[in-house]
């Protein structure tokens, strides 16, 4: 048997060494070249060197390399891709069609609507309490309901965008207009929810025409008979049911007349619902840092009990009865529910994945835009859910001057000192 010397030994495992990280930094040069060198095999081939085995150990280690990275993008929410430019301006036509379409009804049961004429019995206890004014104004109502979800939203994708693109300038024009595209993706169903509920709301109002708590102060209806009724008044004919009468206070007021027969269903408490239990879904699905703890659930606590209190006021100050406020809240709950899970893309939240560049564990796919600016986001979607997966490609940012491909050390050097 010939036994190698020592000095040989050192000199082949040396060789080896130079050899495997020759292999390595030349199919790292170029991952598109499958087979090694010819001069390098020869080589190798000369010093009696395994080349499966360097192979096989060097899989094995990018394999572990890339299961560890992917580990770590298994908390964040996934992003779309901006589509080519037609199919762009396509979408914003239609979306705007839609919206449109539904806030146009809402306007004109606003200015021209007329409620259904409601009558009354006059011993009806509950349309006598006295007139308050709102503790929570419409105009209060609408600023924390949409500036709330907005401002989380916008902050909270920034935040995801800025983890997966931090290797490009957050004022350049590639990240702007990737950042604007996932917004106009959760913004634009957010407001088509709650523009629908609005409808559903206003269209209950009209067509029911509900008598409020203080109907009888707000009005103080005179019947055919000349009798006029306030909340002061006894009532001596409490089997009549009036119909025929007119209001003899507040007669140039027309606004709050027509209000005081818009009881059901209570609009303040859907609106409060459907936006802010839009909010407590959105948070579910798409805030996903792991070192929050108990914060996340407070935050959705406050937001219900936000909702909550805004229907129970509506009660205190006698706007509504309380079976207007609880259909309400369940109709904004349960539209918020629908534009979460049907309309918006939130319940789809996936894993992220970069794609590696690897001849042996995984294909190369490329897309461009019509630009050719900007990396593009491919969502793939999964039969299961334990296989849900987004692969983020980058291209080179042809509107932000710097070519070349983003290199995906780039993209999750900031994990490493994350919780993620």
């Amino acid at each position: 048997m010939n036994v190698q010397q020592p000095e040989t030994l050192n000199q082949s495992h040396h060789q080896q060494i130079n050899i495997e990280n020759q292999t390595i930094d030349t199919t790292t040069t170029n991952t598109n070249n499958t087979t090694i060198d010819d001069s390098i095999a020869a080589a190798i081939n000369n010093n009696g060197i395994d080349i499966e085995l360097i192979n096989n150990n060097k899989e094995k280690k990018n394999h572990h390399h890339i299961n560890r990275r992917i580990m770590q993008q298994m908390y964040l929410p996934r992003i779309a891709a901006i589509p080519n430019q037609s199919r762009l301006l396509l979408k914003i036509l239609i979306d705007s069609f839609v919206l449109i379409l539904i806030i146009t009804p809402i306007i004109l049961l606003y200015k021209l609507g007329k409620p259904f004429k409601r009558g009354f019995y006059c011993d009806d206890d509950s349309i006598r309490y006295p007139y308050l004014e709102s503790t929570i104004s419409s105009n209060l109502l609408f600023f924390y309901s949409i500036m709330i979800p907005t401002v989380t939203i916008c902050i909270n994708e920034f935040l995801i965008y800025r983890r997966l693109m931090s290797g490009f300038d957050l004022s350049s024009r590639f990240f702007l207009k990737n950042y604007f595209w996932q917004l106009y993706l959760h913004i634009i169903p957010f407001i088509f929810t709650f523009l629908g509920s609005q409808l559903i709301t206003d269209i209950a109002k009209y067509s029911i025409g509900r008598l409020r708590p203080h109907f009888l102060d707000v009005c103080r209806p005179k019947d055919d008979k000349g009798m006029v009724y306030d909340r002061f008044s006894t009532c001596s004919t409490p089997e009549v049911y009036v119909m025929d009468f007119v209001c003899t206070k507040n007669q140039n007021d027309f606004y709050r007349l027509k209000d005081s027969r818009l009881s059901f269903m209570s609009g303040h408490s859907s609106f409060a619902a459907v936006t802010l239990i839009y909010l407590v879904y959105y948070i579910q699905f798409r805030i996903r840092w792991q070192n929050l703890g108990l914060l996340k659930p407070l935050y959705q606590y406050l937001l219900i009990c936000l909702m909550l209190y805004t229907g129970f006021s509506r009660i205190s100050d006698y706007k509504h009865h309380w079976s207007d406020v609880l259909i309400g809240l369940l109709q904004g709950s349960l539209m918020a529910t629908f534009g979460a899970f049907f309309i918006s893309d939130l319940y789809r939240t996936r894993s992220l994945m970069i794609m590696y560049h690897n001849n042996n564990q995984h294909q190369q796919h490329k897309m461009h835009n019509d630009n050719g600016d900007g990396p593009i986001i491919i969502d793939q979607h999964s039969a299961s859910s334990n296989e849900r997966t987004s692969q983020i490609i980058a291209n080179a940012d042809g509107g932000g001057g710097g070519g070349g491909e983003i290199s995906t050390e780039t993209i999750l050097a900031r994990d490493r000192e994350s919780g993620l």
